[in-house]
């Protein structure tokens, strides 16, 4: 059995974001470990694009019970793929700062399921979301108003954990009284139901930022952000990585960030 693997998955719409999630792997070195999960049939022309860098690490289409939202995907990814020892579960729109934040993923026990835990809470997030956004935060998860928010953009889990906790979590996922059919719920409530289960790291290590300083996410982020000796930090810790969400399937760069300068540190 293999040690890890890096698992993501695609679209159509997001192709060019896993093709550009190769390369920052590649450039980290760890390229031969990545896979990428189809979402849906690809056209032969970007299922070989694909193949092009992944080689044989292109799985099948993975066929999501209908009632799941695509982003409630990541729980299904490791079933997708042959068994390893442990699994990170990456979001595309991902940027990575330093190859570090691979390593922290992996070098969490083994027995904890690794997420990032943010610096606000849910109320605060919420205070500053969409109605439709308020509407998807089901009455089974209102304990959670009040405890810090936690990102599920990338997920370290190990192979004994994932089979432990899969069938309970898809159903879940799957319960009719969910009006969210994605994941995010479901995690941040875990994660305080089930504490020994997780272990949290900081902000910093994948921070979600928009370039264009949109969403309530950014907008909690943007008083605890500077630039200083060509480094983005947080919290005057050196940011890892960048979660740019909503992204529609647009592949960003360091230099899309260049515009929040003007909240660098005196």
């Amino acid at each position: 059995m293999e040690d890890f693997a890096i698992v993501l998955s695609t679209s159509e719409q997001y192709l060019a974001q896993a093709l550009a999630m190769y390369e920052q792997l590649r450039a980290c070195g760890f390229e031969k470990y990545a896979w990428v999960v189809p979402l849906e049939p690809l056209s032969p022309e970007n299922l070989e694009s694909l193949r092009a860098r992944f080689g044989s690490h292109v799985t099948e289409t993975l066929q999501l019970p209908k009632n799941i939202k695509r982003s409630g995907n990541k729980i299904f990814l490791p079933t997708m793929i042959p068994a390893v020892k442990k699994y990170i579960l990456i979001d595309t729109d991902i940027l990575i700062a330093k190859c570090q934040f691979i390593d922290i993923l992996l070098d969490a026990p083994s027995d904890r399921i690794v997420l990032v835990q943010d610096s606000f809470n849910w109320q605060d997030w919420l205070a500053l979301s969409s109605l439709a956004e308020r509407a998807q935060f089901t009455p089974q998860v209102r304990h959670l108003l009040n405890k810090p928010y936690i990102q599920t953009g990338n997920i370290g889990i190990s192979n004994p954990i994932h089979k432990k906790i899969f069938d309970s979590f898809v159903l879940e996922l799957t319960d009719d009284s969910h009006v969210y059919r994605g994941d995010l719920p479901i995690w941040n409530d875990w994660v305080y139901r089930f504490p020994h289960l997780f272990h949290l790291v900081p902000p910093h290590v994948c921070l979600i930022l928009r370039p264009d300083a949109s969403g309530p996410s950014s907008t909690l982020h943007l008083p605890n952000l500077n630039y200083q000796e060509d480094i983005w930090h947080y919290q005057n810790s050196p940011i890892l990585s960048l979660h740019f969400t909503c992204s529609q399937g647009m592949v960003r760069s360091w230099q899309d960030y260049e515009q929040l300068k003007r909240f660098k540190k005196s």
